[in-house]
Order: C-alpha cells, then sequence, then structure tokens
C-alpha cells in the first residue's frame, strides 16, 4: 500500500471510529430519533481538519433538547469542529427548500444511528424536491458556483490554490454528485473520481502538515506535502494537481452546457401553449430528469450514452402526443465544415465522415473553433479511438487544418483542451509532453506552460494581418515557450525542439529557419526594448543582425517577432505588459526596420497621452527651450509637473526636464505656462516687482526672496 492508499485508509477507519463513538452516544434514545452525517463525514471522506456535520432528526420529541446535549457536548469537548442542527423531517425538507448549501449536505445524508425509517423520509423528500424543482434550482446552483470560481480563481493556474473551494476543486465534483441525483446528467466519470481522490489526498496531507484545517496549499508548505504525498518535489505535486483539476474543469463545464440545454428544452417545452395531453386539456409539466431513455435518443439500455453517430442517426419520434398531429420534428443538424455537424449546440461528426482521412481530427477541431461551438465529448472519444492521425511529416491539409485551428482566436482554447483531455494533443505533438501541465513558478504568468502556449497562439489570431506570413506566426506563438520541458535556456532549446517539430508539420526548409529563429528570439525585442537604449545605434544593430540569421527575410522575422511580443506579453499578464513596454517595442521594430531598409531610422514621434493632454492645455503653441544655466523650478504638489519631467502628483522629484526644457525666471514653465509653487513656501510680499512670486526661505536661484526686504 503506497502512501496516498494509506491516507484513504486512515479516512476510512477514522469514519468508522466516530460512526461507533457518536451511535454509542445515541445509544440511549428512543426511536424517534436519529444522528445524521451530511458533508465530508457522510461520504467518509473527513481529513484530519475537516468539520463534522451532523444532523439530529426526531418526530416532535419534546426532550429532544436533552438528547441533542448528550451529543453535542462530548464532541465538543473532544475538540473536534462540529456544525450542528437538530430539526424534524419537515423542518429539514423547508431548510433544503430554501437553503443551496443546506440542500447539497442533505443530497448526501448518511445514518449513523437512531431509526432507519426516520432517515429514509428525509432522504426521499430532499430527492423528490430537488428533482422536482431540478429546472429552478439547477440555475441557481451554477450562478452559485460561477461566483465561487470568481472568488477563489481557477485552481490549475494558481500558484497558491483553494484545494477545496478553486474552479475545479473537492466542491466542484460534490456539485457534480448533486446534478447527478437531479436526474439530469449523468454523475463523474472514472477520470473525476480519480482527479477528486488526488486532490483529496492532497487536502489530508495539508492538513497533517500545517496542523490546521486550511485549504489553501501556499508555497511554503508545498515542499513537505510532496513529501508526505512521497512525490519528488513542489513541481511535481504542482503538475499533479493542476493535471486534476482540469480534469475536474472539463468535466464540469461539459455538465453544466448539458444542465443548460436540458433545462432550457424542458422549460421551452412546457411553456408551449400547443402542448396538449389526450383529453385536450394542457398536459402536465414534465419533469426535468424523468425517463431520459424516451427523452434522449442519445441514451442506450444500459444508462450511458452511445457514441455521437446513434445520436445523429436516432429517428425522430412520430408517435408522441408533444405536438399537434403527435409527430416530434427532429433536431436540426446545421453542417460547420468538411465532416462535421452541429448538434445541439455541440459539434459532432457527420455521417459521410472518412475516419481515415488523416486530417480528419484538425479539420474537424478547426470547424468547432471558426463556429464558435464545443467539441461533443462522444466525438472527441471517437476521433481518439478510432481516427487516423497525419503521417511525418505532415500532408498539408492537416498543416492547414491546425493553423485553422490556431487562427479561431480565443474560441480555439476550449476545442484545444477538448483534444488535451483525449490525449490528442501528445499523440499529434509528442514534443507537448514536456510543457503539458507544466507550471510556471513565477507570479508575472498567469498560466501553465502548456495553456500559456495556447493562449499566445489565440493573441496572435488578431495579429495575423500585420504579418505576411500568418501561419509562421500561429505556428511560432503556439511553440515559442516548447523549450521551458528541456534544461538550461528555453529560448535555445526551444530553437532545437522547434527545428524538428518544423520539419514534423511538414513545413519547407526555408519556413523551418525562420521557426527555429522565431523561438530563440522571441524575448529579442521586449528584453532589448526596456534593458537598452533604444537611442543608441549599437541597441538597434544587436536587432538586425539577429533577424540577419535567415538572409532574404529580415523584414519578415522582424514583423513576426513584433507581433510574437505583442501576443506573448499579452498572454503571460498585466504585469508583463503594459503601454509603456508596448511603446518601446514598437518604437524599436520602427528603427530596425528603418535600417534594414537601408535608411535613417525617423525621428520618435511624440506621444500625446492623456496625461499630456491635461497638463499642456492654456500653454504657449511652441514649445521653447530656455538657456541651459537656468535650472527648472522644483515641481510643487499643488500644481501638475512640466510635460517632459520625471515626476508625480505623489511624489516630488528635483530632476532636470527630460528634454532639457527649463523654466524661465518669472516662475513659469515654459513648456506648460503654469506657474510652479515650492511646497512649504508661503508668500511673504504681494507689492514687489515680481507680483508676489518672492518666497521666504532663501532659495539658491537668488531670487527666493523679496528684492525690497519685505514681509
Amino acid at each position: 500500500m503506497g502512501v496516498r492508499g494509506a491516507f484513504a485508509a486512515a479516512r476510512a477507519l477514522r469514519a468508522a471510529e466516530l460512526d461507533r463513538w457518536l451511535a454509542s452516544l445515541l445509544a440511549s434514545a428512543s426511536d424517534g430519533v436519529a444522528l445524521v452525517a451530511v458533508g465530508s463525514h457522510a461520504r467518509r471522506e473527513l481529513t484530519p481538519g475537516g468539520d463534522l456535520d451532523l444532523v439530529l432528526l426526531h418526530r416532535g420529541l419534546a426532550g429532544v433538547a436533552a438528547v441533542a446535549d448528550r451529543v453535542w457536548y462530548p464532541v465538543w469537548d473532544s475538540g473536534l469542529r462540529l456544525d450542528h442542527s437538530v430539526r424534524t423531517v419537515h423542518e429539514a425538507r423547508t431548510v433544503a427548500r430554501g437553503d443551496m448549501k443546506a440542500a447539497l449536505g442533505l443530497l448526501s445524508a448518511r445514518r449513523i444511528a437512531g431509526g432507519h425509517t426516520l432517515v429514509d423520509e428525509l432522504r426521499a423528500a430532499v430527492l423528490a424536491d430537488w428533482r422536482a424543482d431540478a429546472a429552478v434550482r439547477l440555475p441557481e446552483l451554477s450562478a452559485m458556483c460561477r461566483e465561487r470560481w470568481q472568488t477563489h480563481g481557477e485552481l490549475a493556474f494558481l500558484l497558491e490554490p483553494d484545494i477545496k473551494e478553486a474552479h475545479g476543486g473537492l466542491r466542484d465534483v460534490h456539485v457534480m454528485h448533486a446534478v447527478a441525483a437531479s436526474w439530469v446528467a449523468s454523475g463523474p466519470d472514472g477520470q473525476v473520481r480519480a482527479a477528486h481522490d488526488l486532490l483529496l489526498d492532497v487536502r489530508h496531507a495539508l492538513h497533517e502538515v500545517t496542523g490546521r484545517a486550511t485549504d489553501r496549499l501556499v508555497l511554503q508548505e508545498q515542499e513537505a506535502v510532496a513529501h508526505a504525498l512521497d512525490l519528488l518535489d513542489a513541481a511535481t505535486l504542482q503538475r499533479s494537481i493542476t493535471e486534476a483539476a482540469r480534469t475536474i474543469t472539463y468535466a464540469g463545464t461539459t455538465l453544466w452546457r448539458h444542465v443548460a440545454r436540458r433545462t432550457e428544452s424542458r422549460t421551452r417545452r412546457n411553456a408551449s401553449p400547443n402542448r396538449a395531453g389526450p383529453d385536450g386539456r394542457n398536459a402536465a409539466p414534465a419533469r426535468v430528469g424523468a425517463d431520459r431513455r424516451s427523452a434522449d435518443p442519445a441514451w442506450d439500455s444500459a444508462g450511458g450514452r452511445n457514441s455521437d453517430l446513434a445520436r445523429r442517426n436516432a429517428v425522430p419520434n412520430r408517435g408522441g402526443a408533444g405536438r399537434p398531429g403527435g409527430i416530434r420534428r427532429g433536431v436540426e443538424r446545421r453542417p460547420v465544415g468538411d465532416g462535421a455537424v452541429e448538434y445541439e449546440g455541440e459539434v459532432v461528426l457527420a455521417r459521410n465522415a472518412d475516419l481515415d482521412d488523416p486530417a480528419l481530427v484538425l479539420r474537424v477541431a478547426a470547424a468547432a473553433a471558426q463556429a464558435g461551438l464545443p467539441l461533443a465529448p462522444a466525438t472527441v472519444a471517437r476521433l481518439a479511438e478510432r481516427a487516423v492521425l497525419p503521417p511525418v511529416p505532415w500532408p498539408a491539409p492537416a498543416r492547414d487544418a491546425l493553423v485553422s485551428l490556431l487562427g479561431a482566436g480565443p474560441a480555439a482554447i476550449a476545442v484545444w483542451e477538448a483534444l488535451d483531455q483525449a490525449g490528442l494533443i501528445v499523440r499529434l505533438l509528442p514534443d507537448w509532453e514536456r510543457v503539458r501541465n507544466r507550471p510556471q513558478r513565477n507570479p508575472v504568468h498567469r498560466f501553465t506552460v502548456d495553456r500559456h502556449l495556447v493562449e499566445t497562439a489565440a493573441g496572435a489570431a488578431a495579429l495575423t494581418r500585420e504579418v505576411a506570413r500568418p501561419d509562421l506566426l500561429l505556428v511560432g506563438a503556439l511553440l515559442h515557450d516548447i523549450g521551458k520541458g528541456w534544461p538550461g535556456d528555453h529560448s535555445t532549446g526551444g530553437a532545437v525542439v522547434v527545428r524538428d517539430l518544423g520539419a514534423r508539420l511538414g513545413f519547407p526548409d526555408g519556413d523551418v529557419r525562420v521557426l527555429e529563429t522565431l523561438v530563440r528570439h522571441h524575448l529579442l525585442l521586449p528584453e532589448t526594448a526596456t534593458r537598452r537604449d533604444i537611442d543608441d545605434p549599437v541597441t538597434v544593430q544587436t536587432v538586425t543582425a539577429a533577424v540577419s540569421e535567415v538572409p532574404g527575410r529580415e523584414r519578415e522575422i522582424l514583423d513576426l517577432l513584433a507581433a510574437l511580443a505583442i501576443a506573448d506579453g499579452t498572454a503571460t499578464g498585466p504585469a508583463a505588459w503594459g503601454a509603456w513596454k508596448a511603446g518601446l517595442v514598437a518604437e524599436l521594430a520602427r528603427r530596425a526596420t528603418a535600417a534594414l531598409s537601408g535608411g535613417t531610422p525617423p525621428s520618435p514621434r511624440r506621444l500625446l497621452t492623456p496625461r499630456r493632454l491635461r497638463s499642456c492645455r492654456g500653454s504657449p503653441p511652441a514649445w521653447r527651450r530656455p538657456p541651459a544655466s537656468r535650472p527648472c523650478n522644483p515641481p510643487s504638489l499643488r500644481s501638475p509637473p512640466c510635460p517632459g519631467s520625471l515626476v508625480s502628483r505623489r511624489r516630488v522629484s528635483a530632476l532636470p526636464c527630460v528634454r532639457g526644457l527649463r523654466c524661465s525666471t518669472s516662475r513659469r514653465c515654459r513648456s506648460s505656462g503654469r506657474r510652479r509653487i515650492r511646497p512649504g513656501w508661503r508668500r511673504i510680499c504681494g507689492s514687489c516687482s515680481r507680483g508676489g512670486s518672492t518666497w521666504r526661505r532663501g532659495w539658491s536661484g537668488g531670487r527666493g526672496r523679496c528684492g525690497g526686504g519685505r514681509g
């Protein structure tokens, strides 16, 4: 038995011991009382720092308070954290109808001691209400989940995640079980349950290591938790958590899409005025989860979903009473591409799809992304099982389909994730395995390495009109950090990997060299622009020398690098890209372009920012450069700074104007026309020749005191 097996056994043993102890506390109670566990103890998943959630059920017993004291006080004395309640079946049912969290807990209620009949009545009543009100409760549950996700973030991409509450955490799996209890969708599959068990073991180890009831895995605890789980290091732990969280997130996204489709269709059907029964009156509203086998043609007799082919070929029911004349129309199927059609808001395979076509997988994925639709899970599973993948080197149709998929922009991210969950991406690009789910332990990055690559390619799709070769931009964006899975500098190592991948994708030798240059120098423009003086000719020569590695394609590579820098910085996060950095990169690229053309770099354009526009209102129409011997007056908090000064309203600096502008002796800035007032100085003269602009505290400028000596 491994470490994880020992954790699972410890939880099961603890649950059994708690059950025996709690049952002994209620041994002398009457048959009209029952002790019920809800929450983690009901699921036998109570970790060392978990709460004990108990409900004492009774049938209106007068002395129930004394019975409750015999149970609650020993639990409190033991030091366990207890969440308790005392209710009748009717009271518990009423609370579950109005409180979503209480309803979720009672759905998993488990008897510990007392009358079986009482617990069975509670479970039957809560489940009946949950299924009858599913059309209302499930949208409410979805909204509550979205609010929680917005608060706690996405587990797969957080450096210090909340294992339980974040998107893709333990709470989402519990929600899936609740949705399955409504008979609207199936419960979690084996992959989701395995991911849940991993996260539960991580939470168990975190509680044991810290000795606290915390669910946030902070950086300083990750090494200890990794060793407790017998993992190599914190990076391995983070990668395992990321994979589990993405599995849960993808399953949850599919589940909520199915729930929305089912609830909306049932709502429209129940609200239809033409829905009449055999006696001519309106038929009773159908329950949302009732009789899935007759309502969904894709549900087979074994309780699972058939392939998408069976769903497409399902014959509409012509004997039902759901429509006038007893005919129920079939769902419309709209072609979205070669071999792909839309069915119920998802993309599935067409009847004439050729599974032996090596470009089919990427072509169907590209059709879904271009249409802004998700791939049906059954379609993805069928493609992964039976479709033929492109040979090496890839044929042109497969490569074009990949470019079309990436060119769909943000819509390609969900489609790519579906292919990745089915294992198709690693089979298409074997080197993807090294960056898949690889964490970036850097607060600047928002995503893992593989997700960052996909986000960069999605962002580059908006810049394809700015370059001569959009296909090289998209593929280069997808592979620019592929070297992070190898030791050493990721740019240099990535260039070697891309050389092989470019040949695998079927690009010509010249294009492969361009891709290799893109990956090797994808940080050239942002690093040079922010760390070197772009006014220095040597800086421009450094850039032109780097882009000249492929003779005759220098200008093309420079444009690709500029677009890639924008997409890469935007995908990294707001801390890595902003207007200031974008302006420097654009200016450096402009000067390098001029140098490649053989001309003199043009003078930089002066950007009229909103701040400069506000400060220049009322200023003279032309800039004047006063004598350099006259220093610029110190700026003040009471007046806006010179447009060229390195100052702000919050911090005062005595630095001179950046562009050499000096203020005149009249205390007015020649650039803005505004009078300068030094903080802490007060006016002492209102009648001197300076018109009241002289000051106490002698200033080194020589004119800080009143010439007449007044005041």
